[in-house]
C-alpha cells in the first residue's frame, strides 16, 4: 500500500535535469553528446502505462503479483529519486509512513471503514493518496474515517 501511495503521489513535479558527462551517451538509438541536459519527473515515470499497466488506477496488488514483477516495479519507481542523488531524507519519510500507520490502527482498535468518492470532481487530475493536504480541496469532500462496531 505505500509504495502505490508513493507511486501515485510526487515530491517533485518537474524534471529533475541531469548533465550527460564525456564522452556521451546512446539512448534509444539516439546519441546525446557530454554536456546535454537531460531529464525525467517521478510524475511521468509512475504514470507510464507500459511500466505500470492501468497507471492512474491505485492498485496495491500490482506490487504483490510475483518477485520478479515487484522488482520490475521496484526498478522504475522513483518517489525520492535514485542513486548518488536520492533524496537524504527518505529513510526518515520511510519512518514517519511507518509510525503514522501503527498509530492510524492502533487508535482504531474495533477497524476502520474508509468512505471515499473519490478527488476526481475537487480537484481533477491530481490524485494525491499520501498528503492530507492540498490547496483546493474541500476537506470535508475528500475522504473520512466512519468508526462502527464491529468491523
Amino acid at each position: 500500500m505505500i509504495k502505490e501511495a508513493l507511486r501515485l503521489s510526487f515530491g517533485v513535479v518537474g524534471r529533475l535535469p541531469r548533465i550527460v558527462p564525456e564522452p556521451g551517451a546512446t539512448f534509444n538509438s539516439h546519441f546525446l553528446p557530454a554536456g546535454t541536459v537531460v531529464g525525467t519527473s517521478s510524475w511521468q515515470m509512475h504514470r507510464e502505462p507500459t511500466i505500470f499497466p492501468d497507471p492512474m488506477k491505485f492498485s496495491p496488488e500490482r506490487w504483490l503479483q510475483s518477485p520478479e514483477e515487484s522488482n520490475r516495479l521496484n526498478r522504475y519507481m522513483v518517489p525520492f529519486g535514485k542513486g548518488s542523488r536520492m533524496c537524504v531524507g527518505m529513510p526518515l519519510a520511510y519512518a514517519e509512513v511507518y509510525v503514522m500507520l501503527g498509530r492510524l490502527f492502533w487508535s482504531f482498535p474495533e477497524g476502520l471503514k474508509v468512505w471515499s468518492e473519490g478527488t476526481a470532481g475537487v480537484i481533477g487530475d491530481y490524485e494525491d493518496y499520501f498528503s492530507s493536504y492540498h490547496p483546493y480541496a474541500k476537506r470535508e469532500a475528500w475522504f473520512r474515517v466512519v468508526r462502527e462496531k464491529g468491523c
